[in-house]
């Protein structure tokens, strides 16, 4: 599939595997591609997004407002604020404004994992991001700080495979 795990992140990708098929019936080389490029992003050199703080301000009779905090690939720390007709709009508008590209949400969903009030929340969000198509994925006890993470994952997969492509590029011009 065109990754390179050490050791180290080729076990804790098949750790990730186990769990993965303990809740699924049918693992699909969609989730194998998530669970790789994950571990890729977690260890690259790439310059990705990283979410350092979401908070939104919502009420039935106010505008929802979400501020954004994030280090940027420049390794700057950029906060952008905007506003939506719900906690999510909003906060994928502030992300849009973060990333600096023109971002069309395909699909979004959230899904429980497990039961009670603890249960996690898995955000899986699918958007094209400057004409490419991407999946994204987070999973967290509070679902608008999984979302907004599943966003800049999707993101983030592009900067890698860019990035990848450009060392490919620079081999094959050797």
């Amino acid at each position: 599939m065109g990754f390179e795990l050490n050791d180290q992140q080729l076990n804790e990708a098949f750790a990730e595997f186990k769990k993965l098929a303990d809740r699924k019936k049918e693992i699909t080389e969609d989730d194998l591609f998530v669970l790789f490029t994950g571990k890729q992003i977690e260890s690259a050199d790439a310059s990705i997004y990283e979410l350092t703080n979401v908070q939104v301000q919502y009420g039935t009779s106010n505008v929802p407002t979400a501020t954004v905090a994030a280090d940027v690939p420049s390794g700057e720390n950029v906060v952008v604020a905007t506003t939506g007709a719900g906690s999510v709009e909003a906060i994928f508008n502030a992300l849009e404004l973060l990333v600096k590209g023109h971002v069309n949400i395909l699909d979004y969903r959230v899904t429980s994992i497990g039961k009670g009030r603890d249960a996690l929340g898995e955000a899986v969000v699918n958007l094209r991001f400057n004409g490419e198509t991407y999946t994204g994925r987070d999973i967290s006890q509070d679902v608008l700080e999984a979302s907004a993470k599943a966003y800049l994952n999707a993101i983030n997969r592009k900067l890698v495979k860019d990035q990848a492509l450009l060392k490919v590029k620079e081999m094959v011009g050797q």
